[in-house]
C-alpha cells in the first residue's frame, strides 16, 4: 500500500533546480570567512583570479582540478568576491592516496 504526500504547491523541475542550488555568501558576510567555511566542510572552491591570490591551497590541502584536460578554468560565481567569473579556479580536497 503507498501514501502520499500532497502539497499545497506543485513544483517544477525548474522550482526543485533553484531549491537544490547552493545560496551562497550570505550577505554582509566577509569572504574569507565563507571561503574557510567551504574549506573545512570539504567542498569545492571556486576562486576569480583575484581571489586566488589570497588563498593558500597547499596549507588548507587543497589542489587545482581541470574539468577538461585542455581547459585550465571553470566559469561560475567566485566563492570569495561573489562575482561572476570566465576564468576561475577550481579547487578541491586533495586526494589521500
Amino acid at each position: 500500500m503507498f501514501n502520499f504526500i500532497r502539497t499545497e504547491k506543485q513544483y517544477t523541475k525548474a522550482d526543485r533546480e533553484k531549491m537544490a542550488r547552493a545560496p551562497g555568501r550570505p550577505h554582509g558576510r566577509v569572504a574569507g570567512g565563507w571561503v574557510s567555511d567551504l574549506v573545512s566542510l570539504g567542498k569545492a572552491v571556486v576562486l576569480c583570479g583575484m581571489c586566488q591570490k589570497k588563498f593558500k591551497a597547499k596549507s588548507c590541502g587543497y589542489e587545482v582540478r581541470r574539468l577538461m584536460p585542455d581547459k585550465p578554468y571553470v566559469i561560475g560565481e567566485c566563492d570569495g568576491c561573489g562575482n561572476t567569473t570566465r576564468d576561475g579556479q577550481l579547487y578541491m580536497k586533495r586526494q589521500e592516496k
